[in-house]
């Protein structure tokens, strides 16, 4: 990946491994990154990467630099509820435990609160992507866009009255609303997520 202009980059990286995204199946070693205005500029063998400046370089001696890892389903903003009853088979851990405890707590603050602490345990984990299906997604999406992930923001639709919404009409209204708010984010992607028939 050569670059295109003469400009330093912000970052170089120099990793024992780089995984790049294209072509796949392939560890490159003595390479490095560069980095210019929050985008991979380069990858190159480390004798071609250094002829280039860089106002930080960085040593990553027995690390790996890999593309981000992506959570396909999650719901969130439940990272506050774990460890209720989670011992429990599926019917009763919803109806006794779960569903009580959204109907007393779910709000905009509380999933404020779930997601920024999921996507920062998600972070740590080297996930940059993830699905989100749950009660207000308006707040999740301003969570991911103000954190810099890429997320599939998903419209929960149930048949009786959620947080956040009366019913599936309300519902499919607001999720019409995020998906015409949000449908040229450069990071996010609104979807329906009809739930399962309780």
């Amino acid at each position: 990946m050569p670059l295109q202009c003469d400009a330093p980059l912000d970052l170089l990286l120099f990793p024992t491994w780089l995984v790049p995204v294209e072509p796949a199946g392939v560890v490159l070693k003595g390479h490095g990154l560069g980095i210019r205005d929050g985008r991979i500029a380069l990858i190159a063998p480390r004798a071609e990467a250094l002829k280039h400046s860089a106002i930080e370089t960085q040593e990553l001696q027995g690390m790996l630099l890999a593309p981000g890892l992506v959570n396909a389903h999650g719901h969130a903003a439940m990272t506050l509820f774990r460890g209720l009853a989670d011992d429990l088979p599926l019917q009763r851990w919803l109806k006794e435990h779960i569903w009580p405890a959204e109907s007393r707590w779910v709000d905009e603050d509380f999933v404020r609160c779930g997601t920024e602490l999921a996507i920062a345990e998600q972070l740590k984990s080297g996930i940059t992507c993830f699905s989100d299906m749950y009660f207000h997604p308006n707040v999740a999406s301003e969570l991911v866009h103000k954190h810099g992930v890429r997320a599939q923001i998903t419209i929960p639709v149930f048949d009786f009255a959620i947080p956040g919404a009366r019913d599936a009409d309300e519902a499919l209204r607001k999720g019409v609303e995020l998906f015409d708010d949000l449908k040229h984010h450069p990071r996010i992607t609104v979807a329906f997520g009809p739930h399962a028939p309780y």
